[in-house]
């Protein structure tokens, strides 16, 4: 029996997929500063018999855990330990180009430009695609989707938990699922998806909250909150910006595992990130929320592409205003701005791979230089905010102008 186009798409992509996890794999291995032990060492304490969380600090939800467990289930040494891991998140982005082909099937997009797209900006993230579990909150985010656009609301909701519990930024997608019920007044949906949520959650999150409640939050929500501002942030590559031109002056150290900025601004600014990102996303809502009840009759397709693109812009606008803006944030993105990427607006998806190609470049290559305060690593980082900041402006003009379009095609 002859394969379909979009099964035709997806095998060759998969295939197309795995040759580039394999040509990632030395420079993971000798780029990058010992990959996989962080993920290996924790898994080796669980299955030594401690329990996360109690016996040993973790900033890193329950699902994801079970991901860094796996691999060290069938691998002894390290560098079996990092194959067996680079094989688990292939698997995951194989998923992740399901979804998307459902997706684009389903929104008459097309299917070789999307899935050729989302491989030009893995290929710009680069081996930190590989090391880095990411690819699987952004495989229940888009797994998700799907089922929400294919009407399974109550397994939408579900997923999204499960993503909650890999890593908690898919959070931000549940006023969004909300905003689609309620302008469609689909009152039962909205109740059983929200109930199917929280049960999803409980069940991950309540063996350990039973456990050990307290040590659960320091661990995860006091671990976020106590961060300082990072140094690859929007607001601290600004600082960064103004110290390599003699304006201001900061210093850096490494602190929750990340290299942070030292200095009374820093501190506000980082204190005021919180308000800034969530002021900004409440606004992104009541737009969004706003386009229904102006068009509440407009076609299903364009219901489901305006809910994919609020997504991209709601992560976008967490990542560029949050305090912390870790490389491989952009995973997150790439499925859903190969989604998005429609004709005459190629614009946002080429600044975004040099946004990515920049991140690659400066770690792991040039993160010493950027460290040491190096001007022209300074002005890269820079640029790679701003660059991003791009995204979600040309996002918003974007959206605004196709709101205009009465048929919200």
């Amino acid at each position: 029996m002859s394969l379909t186009e979009p099964r035709r798409a997806l095998l060759l992509f998969s295939l197309a997929h795995a040759f580039i996890f394999c040509l990632f794999f030395i420079p993971a291995q000798t780029v990058y500063f010992d990959p996989g032990a962080l993920e290996r060492f924790m898994a080796l304490k669980i299955l030594d018999g401690q329990v996360p969380f109690r016996d040993f600090p973790s900033e890193y939800p329950p699902l994801a855990l079970l991901a860094f467990l796996l691999p060290a289930l069938v691998a002894k040494t390290q560098v079996a330990y990092n194959i067996a891991f680079y094989s688990e998140i292939l698997i995951f982005d194989i998923v992740v180009m399901w979804a998307m082909v459902g997706i684009a099937r389903r929104l008459e997009i097309p299917i070789w430009k999307t899935l050729g797209i989302y491989t030009l900006l893995l290929l710009a993230v680069g081996p930190l695609v590989i090391i880095r579990f990411d690819l699987l909150p952004a495989m229940l985010v888009a797994v998700s989707l799907q089922a929400f656009f294919a009407g399974k609301y109550r397994a939408a909701w579900a997923l999204l938990a499960f993503g909650v519990s890999a890593k908690l930024y898919p959070i931000l997608l549940t006023p969004l699922f909300a905003f689609y019920h309620l302008a469609r007044r689909q009152y039962r949906a909205l109740v059983s998806g929200v109930i199917t949520f929280i049960a999803a959650a409980l069940l991950v999150f309540v063996p350990l909250l039973l456990l050990h409640a307290d040590e659960l939050w320091s661990s995860l929500g006091g671990y976020h909150l106590g961060r300082g501002l990072h140094s690859e942030s929007t607001y601290g590559s600004f600082l960064l910006l103004l110290k390599a031109i003699g304006i201001y002056e900061v210093e850096a150290g490494l602190s929750f595992g990340s290299w942070n900025l030292i200095s009374p601004l820093a501190d506000r600014l980082a204190g005021i990130s919180f308000y800034i990102s969530a002021g900004l996303l409440l606004i992104t809502c009541g737009w969004f929320a706003g386009m229904f009840r102006k068009r509440p009759g407009s076609p299903e397709k364009s219901k489901d592409l305006r809910l994919l693109q609020f997504t991209f812009l709601a992560l976008l606008v967490f990542i560029v205003t949050n305090k912390v803006l870790s490389a491989q944030y952009l995973i997150w993105l790439c499925p859903l701005l190969a989604l998005i990427a429609r004709s005459g607006e190629d614009i946002l998806w080429i600044l975004f791979i040099a946004a990515a190609v920049i991140t690659q470049w400066i770690f792991p290559y040039a993160y010493y230089d950027f460290e040491q305060f190096k001007p022209y690593a300074l002005v890269l980082m820079f640029l790679r905010n701003f660059l991003l900041l791009a995204v979600a402006v040309l996002t918003v003009v974007f959206i605004y102008r196709n709101n205009r379009q009465t048929d919200w095609r």
